[in-house]
């Protein structure tokens, strides 16, 4: 294509442009605020804990690893969070990311600049529809997270090639490669450009330049496999060059290529598509109008290989790098952003004003943001554009990315003014925590208070640890590697599934806790699940010698040693069991609470037998549980009781005692 050339033009130094770019930071900013402040989020946590256990004597990818990533998250993590407090460490990484994100915003700009020379008025524009769609929390999920970094490699890749600077293009994949895996990928536009550019047309032979074309993508290759050959060369020297090998090659991309979950794909997919559609509108339009424009070319053969089609195979690489994700989390999209809003708007720059404006009126409609009459006055908004682009004869290299622009204000769920506006509204660092979240910082900075190191924190997710500062004493964090979740979770194929160590880690744990290893135990109940309970008896017999020390929402503290007199203590012991004969129940307390919140649970008195949940018996039972204890309320239907046998099922251990009737509480029980 001819527009794309080399630009040589210097940005200007008049008012308005600095006007612009005091705008496009306040922008960025405004974009920036809500996901500087949003909480610490799955695989974000995975890198700080592991970059922690770096930092106090862990190696890549040793025994205590459980991330199938292949280390460069890990390492960056362990470079900008040199604080021991945790919070610091996460505004440390937040400023990494906002600082990176600048960055990746700035690429952005001169590629378009490269690529729309020599009209770089537009690529002014563009940088404010990638910073609206990039920051967005439709695609933003994660702050910090790789799909987030891998951006710049990706955008610093395409501009390389336009340049022809191939190696330097294989270089950015290759250290895309070692945050994520699936943008190997992305090295695939330059090479099979190269090799589309050894058919063009020229002086040489068909055959020179394809073997040429050859040798460069085969340098390519090599020089892709540099920063991955650093790691691994850091795992050769740590030992555990193997398990590098096992988890970030074998398990990753057996798991991505075997696993596809269709209805995620379509619970995030769908409103992505709906938010962005004009976008997606404009990349559909270049994908399908591509041949048209190709044989139209007087030179088809060099139009295969040049940036038109560099623009189409990388559209397609990025596209199935996101699919051979599996679970097609939100923050997987961001990785297509940059390609999706190039090829957007090439397409929208081309077509006649009635199509473009056609589409922004469908784009409108089909994000469900307005009502019919909404729809109608947004349409008739379209048909007015349309007149004046024809009328006025406006520069559409500026009018219609604006137009983009205002469309993608009107369809996004969340646009940088509102969000920034919310902000100063609310004057609340933890406006956008969940509960839980703000539980979890609750619970961290009470045991930070305490001064003690001896914790161990029963989570899938170890925020308490990160945020405290405090280095784990049973380094295995997640719980995946001492519960066997390839049984809870069948259709996860990472998950190891070796009976044997999984019990060896739970009966190594629960001797530390009775050895005193341990000061506090922090369970987070919100992400605790009931099936866990099997393979749990030997923890929770343990916590036998701690106590509830403090309540955080859904986070306990256990402390151990003895509950002090007024708490009554807290160890597994039926304290009431009262038959209640006019009522016509049998009304249990047991006074200790398990790990597991809820418990299936049978009690049989005499010859009844009473099932939770009620599963169609005619006995009826109820049970509700608190940090402090746990009653059960069963209908006693003929006034069974006597001796009975309560069984909390997975979770504690039967247990016989005695009911007396409502007029006497028996003094000593269980």
């Amino acid at each position: 294509m001819s527009a794309f050339t080399r630009s040589g033009s210097s940005p200007g130094r008049s008012p308005a442009e600095i006007a612009y770019w005091l705008l496009a930071l306040l922008w960025f900013a405004a974009a920036m605020g809500p996901a500087f402040l949003l909480p610490l989020s799955g695989d974000e946590t995975f890198h700080l804990f592991l970059s922690g256990l770096l930092k106090h004597g862990g190696r890549l990818f040793d025994q205590y690893w459980v991330d199938d990533k292949p280390g460069g998250m890990q390492l960056i993590y362990y470079i900008f969070t040199p604080f021991r407090d945790g919070l610091s460490n996460f505004y440390a990484i937040k400023l990494f990311t906002a600082a990176y994100q600048l960055l990746t915003s700035f690429a952005f700009y001169f590629l378009c600049k490269h690529c729309f020379a020599p009209n770089g008025r537009i690529a002014k524009a563009l940088l404010l529809i990638f910073i609206l769609v990039y920051a967005n929390p439709m695609v933003e999920g994660q702050f910090s997270n790789a799909d987030n970094l891998v951006v710049l490699w990706i955008i610093l890749a395409a501009y390389f090639f336009l340049g022809r600077w191939h190696m330097l293009s294989a270089l950015s994949v290759g250290i895309c490669f070692c945050l994520k895996q699936n943008t190997a990928l992305e090295i695939l536009p330059s090479s099979l450009t190269i090799i589309a550019q050894g058919f063009a047309q020229g002086a040489e032979t068909v055959g020179r330049r394809l073997v040429r074309a050859g040798l460069t993508v085969s340098k390519q290759f090599l020089v892709f496999l540099v920063p991955v050959g650093l790691i691994w060369l850091c795992t050769v020297h740590a030992g555990t060059s193997e398990n590098f090998l096992a988890l970030a090659f074998i398990k990753r991309i057996h798991s991505h290529l075997l696993h596809k979950d269709y209805g995620a794909a379509a619970r995030y997919g769908i409103p992505i598509f709906k938010q962005s559609g004009i976008l997606w509108l404009g990349l559909l339009g270049f994908i399908l109008d591509w041949p048209r424009r190709r044989w139209a070319e007087s030179e088809p053969r060099a139009s295969a290989g040049g940036f038109d089609g560099y623009l189409l195979i990388w559209a397609a690489c990025a596209l199935i790098s996101v699919w051979v994700g599996g679970y097609f989390f939100p923050h997987y999209f961001i990785e297509l952003v940059p390609v999706l809003v190039i090829c957007a708007t090439v397409f929208l720059l081309k077509i006649n004003g009635a199509a473009f404006h056609l589409l922004i009126a469908t784009a409108i409609a089909a994000s469900q943001r307005f009502g019919v009459v909404g729809n109608g006055v947004a349409a008739l908004a379209c048909c007015a554009a349309a007149a004046v682009e024809h009328r006025r004869q406006v520069d559409r290299n500026i009018w219609r990315p604006l137009m983009v622009l205002s469309c993608l204000l009107l369809t996004l769920n969340q646009n940088p003014l509102a969000a920034a506006l919310s902000i100063v509204k609310a004057r609340n660092p933890l406006m956008f925590y969940s509960q839980d979240d703000r539980d979890m910082l609750q619970a961290a900075r009470y045991l930070k208070e305490t001064g003690s190191d001896r914790v161990f924190v029963y989570d899938y997710t170890p925020q308490i640890y990160c945020l405290s500062g405090i280095v784990p004493r049973f380094r295995y964090g997640f719980k995946s590697q001492y519960i066997n979740y390839a049984v809870l979770i069948k259709e996860n194929l990472n998950y190891p599934n070796d009976d044997s160590l999984f019990s060896a880690r739970r009966e190594e744990l629960a001797a530390r806790m009775r050895g005193g290893d341990f000061q506090y135990v922090a369970v987070n109940y919100n992400t605790v699940r009931l099936d866990e309970g099997p393979q749990m008896r030997p923890i929770i017999a343990a916590l036998d010698g701690f106590y509830v020390r403090a309540i955080f929402g859904n986070v306990w503290i256990y402390k151990r040693g003895a509950a002090p007199a007024a708490a009554g203590g807290r160890r597994f012991r039926v304290s009431r069991a009262i038959s209640d004969e006019k009522a016509d129940v049998i009304n249990i307390i047991v006074e200790r609470s398990s790990l597991v919140p809820e418990s299936t649970m049978d009690l049989a008195c005499g010859a009844m037998t009473w099932h939770y949940p009620e599963n169609g018996i005619i006995y009826p039972m109820k049970a509700a549980q608190d940090a402090n204890r746990l009653e059960i309320r069963a209908n006693r239907r003929g006034f069974a009781g006597g001796n009975c046998v309560l069984d909390l099922n997975s979770v504690l251990e039967t247990r016989s005692f005695k009911t007396v009737n409502v007029a006497g509480i028996p003094k000593k029980s269980g």
